[in-house]
């Protein structure tokens, strides 16, 4: 079996065709695993691409797949062939105790590389919404900013400028170790992605969240919503809308008052 994953749009005629190499080993089955919006697969290559791979499929085996139930539901719109659900396995991170003296305050924090579809204009606006109101002192804030787009890096330098006491910025690449001591450090992990790119993808940040036991602040109408109402373990807002965020944050400090976030989706 050849498993073909994680490509972008450049490369996705050269994968179709990639069953061609194997005429004469008919027995190589292929599968493709689909995670990105169905937008990505709706230009001219990604088009005859799909085209290909349902010729192709008439006479050797060829699958294609997704980790999400709405991204497959959405693909089959686009081609023939049924999409799969097969949702990527992830383990339990690492066990951390807790550091001796922890800082009992809120600890928000927002993991992987800042990008604007991760919502990182949002929390940066919501946290000076919070700061404004005076909610910062049961809270503390850690957000990754490595990789950060041109935009999102100059918005993170202006945040930084007049960075409140509590918030601490993490400009570096994280280790995997120091990726999990944070995200067991954390009491919320701050999830605001656009729905135009994550309505129906999955994310690894929410999965080893949920798997950590952390609760998260998400966007209302995506795949991590539904993932909340069945499981809950967090807090919804509206898409791009930082005040929705800061008072999702505010509920989340409530809660946590009165004992906890988990269940509250």
């Amino acid at each position: 079996m050849v498993f073909v994953h994680t490509f972008v749009q450049t490369q996705i005629l050269a994968l179709a065709l990639l069953p061609l190499l194997f005429v004469f080993r008919p027995r190589v089955r292929f599968v493709y695993l689909l995670r990105y919006q169905p937008d990505f697969y709706r230009g001219p290559l990604s088009r005859l691409s799909l085209r290909l791979l349902e010729r192709l499929a008439a006479w050797r085996g060829i699958r294609l797949t997704s980790d999400s139930e709405r991204l497959a539901s959405e693909l089959e719109e686009l081609t023939t062939l049924p999409v799969e659900v097969q949702p990527i396995p992830h383990t339990p991170p690492p066990r951390r105790d807790a550091p001796a003296g922890r800082d009992a305050r809120c600890h928000f924090v927002s993991l992987g590389n800042a990008r604007d579809e991760k919502g990182m204009f949002e929390i940066l606006l919501a946290i000076r919404m919070l700061a404004r109101e005076g909610g910062l002192a049961d809270c503390r804030f850690t957000l990754q900013c490595n990789d950060a787009q041109p935009d999102v890096a100059a918005a993170i330098a202006a945040f930084a400028a007049d960075l409140p006491e509590n918030c601490t910025l993490l400009y570096e690449k994280l280790s995997s170790e120091q990726y999990y001591d944070i995200l067991w450090d954390s009491d919320v992990v701050l999830l605001p992605y656009w729905r135009s790119i994550y309505a129906s993808r999955t994310s690894g940040v929410f999965m080893e969240s949920l798997s950590a036991g952390r609760p998260v602040i998400a966007t209302r109408d995506t795949w991590m919503a539904d993932e909340l109402r069945h499981y809950g373990a967090g807090v919804l807002c509206d898409d791009r809308d930082p005040a929705a965020l800061c008072a999702a944050m505010r509920a989340a400090i409530g809660r946590g008052r009165a004992g906890g976030v988990a269940g509250g989706a």
